[in-house]
């Protein structure tokens, strides 16, 4: 500091040193902004030391200067040379600012500096605030998951004049806005105000006066900030604006218009939408996505875990993460939205709870205590205060609009949301109004797909408005509108078959949706007053469901309707299709079982007067495709029959397609492959507008069935190429989600069969492993069972047999009526025994299997069997054991030929010259090949062209 005559008057301005600051103005010493008492005095020969700092100033200079009379003893100045050194150094081994020079006077020791009086109060050190204080002691000193943030926020304030932390309750605004704080009084003033209790202008100012270390002065606040502020850099921030944005946009625009040297930063959940504010909207914390398995290196990827582990540690020794305490930890948080606050209250239970037990609490909307520090506000203490503090804020008609919001689960379309909350004395206008503000006020969150918007509440403000309507006793009323939203939603819609993108819209994120239809009648059914409304409301979404291929799901809601079934008043129309649905909705996921049976049977008993309705095409298809599953083809055709229209001369166009395609089917399983290929054939033609990937219900036109059972009549024709090729062309469709059934139906019926009568088990291996893998896609439990037999019968045929396993697994789908491929895996069983020497056995499995597909008349492999009892039987080599050889072989030959079954007759040509039968059955064979192959489709076949060597060789 240069020399100063001690003679002459200072400029007035401050003085700093250290972290105090003296204010020649008002005589004020003051400690990190907070005032020391001086008396006048000692105030006047610190600003003598001051201004010759590092010099020593005679002690003659300064009585002359303080008290302008050369009789004041030492004694006098030497007592408020004590009283200053107890204000500058309170502590014994604190640092002295004044040393004393013997017999000359005092010398100021510490570093000085000089601020004149039109930037005396630009000073980093020149603010006092206890609400600051008071902010930073209830804030973590942590900064987690906001570093991007932090950048962005002092990047915005130094380029824009108001900067709005923008965020719904607990996101963390004040401990950023703390952190910008920090880092922004290295360069300027920096004032801090507790919004929260600001209801006027002239708070404001009292508030940023106050802050300054001036006192005694006559300058009004409003004038003495703006001098201040008008001639330095600072930045002021409002912490928690959300109840006075009007106060706050006022004075913006009315008292600090001019000053170009101040930002101004808030904290808010709504913009203060004055002039010129740039917002930076904070994002819920990073949340690891549902199922992912964790390790302890991913928690630094997730910020909303790095904040869990961070705070709970104080709370429960020992947090060490592991993937079991990892994947809980995840479910809390996502549970909590991401939301630091609600996270460190969570924390803050660790203190009574486990992680774990938390977890559970939690899903049970376990609601938190109030175990936060007592100094922290009463908005951040819990969740339901914490969103309390801003639903207190709202008019009567915002209330309403986000409470009522609360009955979605997730997000809504502009549309559900004006037809579910809207009334007579709460008109569309209104709602779409407050949607608008609640949406400004970060209470509701808006989504854009597709260039179509929705809304949602986060989880935590959902609880607590759901929590709010039950104690109001009104959380029923607005579910009771749901439930009569979606049964009109439904009813609009029609059929979705033919309509790919409607049925996709019911597995979006938005209302109306699959989620909130499933959430609405589980309410509708456990907690609602109207169970009529639940049996209506089912009656809906049961077709729904089974147009979407969700047929567990239909099975469920039809069934808890039907328990209402003679206590609720219901028109028979509407418990008929109750139980077509739920029949054949139990037929897609238990298989052929007496339930599925009798619920159809009770829907045709109740629609006997409309025998096309379709309810009953519904419950006769479901009928049909029972006796299929239990291979009982003519019980098949005679539903097929049905569901043709009685009158010829009145059908249009493809009226009886149905029928004619079921008969098809029905035709294949009974055996006859020439007909069924022919008739399937005309029937797919006669598809050909159909979209192999729509949705499509059980009991309308199969469409990719259709080909299926062509396929399976192509290949025991013996065209295999064109078999193969045709499934090729059609796998695409069959693998969508919504065809796990018919994809099932493929491999398990016709694929895996072909594969190993071409003995390619390699490839019949691959196709029941796509075949497991189906499965799970799928409803039908039954199946799980009979691609476990597949696979079984592979590796049986392939040279690892399991007899007992392969035994059980039929024996269990036969006891579910699971019965089309019980004929394919009793020829393998029969050749298991053959093979261990038990042909006694053998021959019993073979002769039941063709008892059954006698009795039932499907007879589809009937050639194949006589084909294995013929090789059982020629191993007796006696004349009678030759002899029955030889009928067996004739009667596969003659079934073969009378089905038209190409295929299996030269599987049974190859069986005996393969296993060097007797001379006259060789003899036999041979004749019977050479027949086969004069008019066998050149189309791929193997067992063809092995035939081919062995009887031209």
């Amino acid at each position: 500091m240069a020399e100063l005559d001690p003679l002459q008057a200072h400029e007035k301005g401050v003085f700093l040193f250290g972290d105090f600051a003296f204010d020649t103005r008002t005589r004020n010493l003051s400690l990190r902004g907070k005032q020391l008492p001086l008396g006048g005095r000692a105030a006047d020969i610190l600003q003598v030391l001051l201004e010759m700092a590092g010099q020593t100033v005679p002690r003659a200079m300064i009585v002359d200067k303080v008290w302008g009379a050369p009789n004041i003893t030492d004694s006098a100045l030497r007592f408020q040379i004590n009283v200053l050194r107890k204000h500058l150094s309170p502590e014994a081994d604190a640092r002295p600012f004044i040393r004393n020079v013997s017999r000359v006077g005092y010398v100021f020791t510490e570093k000085v500096d000089f601020l004149p009086e039109t930037g005396a109060i630009a000073s980093r050190y020149s603010i006092k605030d206890d609400a600051l204080d008071q902010a930073n002691r209830t804030r973590p000193k942590t900064l987690i998951g906001r570093q991007h943030d932090l950048e962005a926020t002092v990047n915005a304030a130094h380029h824009h004049r108001f900067v709005t932390i923008l965020a719904p309750g607990g996101f963390g605004k004040t401990t950023l806005a703390l952190a910008v704080l920090e880092t922004l009084r290295l360069e300027a003033t920096v004032f801090w105000i507790d919004a929260s209790t600001v209801r006027q202008n002239a708070d404001i100012w009292a508030s940023l006066a106050a802050q300054l270390p001036v006192s005694g002065t006559l300058q009004a606040p409003v004038d003495l900030v703006r001098e201040v502020l008008r001639s330095s850099r600072g930045f002021v921030f409002f912490d928690c604006v959300d109840r006075c944005t009007d106060v706050l946009s006022a004075f913006d625009q009315d008292e600090l218009c001019d000053l170009e040297n101040l930002t101004v930063i808030t904290t808010s959940r709504q913009p203060v939408n004055v002039r010129d504010e740039h917002i930076v909207r904070l994002d819920a914390l990073t949340v690891p996505p549902p199922g992912l398995a964790l390790k302890a290196d991913d928690i630094v990827a997730y910020s909303a875990l790095a904040l869990f582990f961070d705070r709970g540690a104080a709370h429960l020794h020992g947090l060490v993460p592991n993937e079991k305490l990892l994947a809980s930890v995840a479910e809390i948080c996502r549970r909590l939205d991401g939301i630091p606050l609600a996270i460190e209250i969570a924390c803050a239970h660790l203190s009574i709870f486990g992680v774990h037990d938390l977890d559970a609490l939690l899903r049970e909307n376990f609601e938190m205590m109030d175990l936060m520090p007592t100094d922290w506000p009463e908005r951040h203490r819990t969740l339901s205060k914490m969103i309390g503090w801003s639903f207190d804020l709202l008019t009567g008609s915002q209330r309403r609009v986000l409470l009522e919001m609360s009955v979605f689960l997730g997000a809504a379309s502009v549309e559900a949301c004006l037809r579910v909350i809207s009334s007579e004395d709460l008109p569309e206008r209104d709602v779409i109004q407050a949607i608008a503000v609640l949406v400004g006020k970060n209470l509701i969150v808006k989504e854009d797909r597709d260039g179509k918007a929705s809304f949602r509440l986060l989880d935590t403000t959902r609880a607590f408005c759901i929590d709010q309507m039950i104690k109001a006793g009104e959380w029923h009323q607005v579910q009771a509108k749901l439930g009569e939203f979606f049964i009109q939603e439904i009813q609009g819609q029609g059929l979705l078959e033919g309509d790919k993108e409607k049925a996709v819209n019911w597995f979006g994120s938005a209302c109306p949706n699959l989620t909130n239809l499933s959430a609405c009648l589980d309410w509708q059914f456990e907690m609602a007053e109207s169970p009529a409304l639940a049996v209506r409301l089912a009656a809906e979404a049961a077709p729904l469901y089974m147009q979407l291929s969700l047929l567990r799901d239909c099975e469920t809601v039809a069934a808890r309707a039907l328990t209402y079934q003679g206590r609720v008043e219901q028109s028979e129309a509407l418990w008929a299709a109750l139980n077509a649905f739920y029949g054949a909705a139990l037929l897609a996921t238990n298989g052929p079982v007496d339930a599925s049976k009798a619920a159809m049977e009770v829907a045709i008993q109740k629609t006997q007067d409309s025998r096309l309705s379709p309810t009953a095409i519904l419950a006769y298809s479901g009928l049909y495709w029972l006796h299929i599953y239990r291979s009982e083809p003519d019980l098949a055709d005679v539903c097929a029959e049905t569901l043709r229209p009685s009158s010829k001369s009145d059908l249009q166009d493809d009226d009886d397609l149905i029928a004619d395609n079921y008969n098809a089917m029905a035709l294949q399983m009974r055996g006859n492959q020439l007909r069924a290929e022919r008739e399937l054939e005309d029937v797919v033609k006669r598809q050909a507008l159909i979209s192999l990937g729509r949705f499509m219900r059980i009991g309308t036109d199969p469409g990719l069935l259709s080909r299926v059972f062509l396929i399976k009549a192509q290949w025991l024709r013996g065209k295999v190429t064109t078999a193969l090729d045709h499934y090729e062309a059609i796998r695409g469709p069959l693998e969508e989600p919504e065809h796990g059934l018919y994809h099932c139906w493929a491999l398990n019926e016709v694929i895996i069969p072909l594969y190993c009568s071409l003995r390619d088990y390699d490839r019949a291996r691959h196709a029941c492993e796509t075949l497991r893998k189906a499965v799970h896609q799928q409803s039908m439990t039954i199946r799980d069972v009979s691609s476990e037999a597949a696979l079984h019968a592979i590796n049986a045929l392939s040279g690892n047999p399991n007899y007992p396993a392969l035994t059980a697994l039929r024996d269990k789908m036969d006891r579910n009526k699971f019965r089309m491929l019980i004929p394919w895996i009793d020829g393998i069983r029969a050749q298991m025994l053959g093979e261990l020497g038990r042909n006694n056995e053998a021959l019993d499995v073979i002769d039941q299997s063709i008892s059954f597909c006698r009795t039932s008349n499907s007879r589809w492999w009937m050639p194949e069997l006589y084909s294995i009892r013929c090789s059982l039987l020629w191993h007796d080599q006696s004349p009678e054991g030759q002899t029955s050889a030889a009928i067996a072989f004739q009667e596969s030959h003659d079934c073969a030929e009378e089905l038209g079954a190409s295929a299996l007759a030269i599987r049974n040509v190859l069986r005996v010259l393969e296993r060097k039968a007797s001379d006259r059955l060789n003899t036999v064979a041979i004749e019977a090949g050479r027949r086969l192959l004069a008019s066998y489709p050149d189309d791929g076949d193997p067992m063809a062209e092995m035939v081919r060597n062995q009887v031209w060789s």
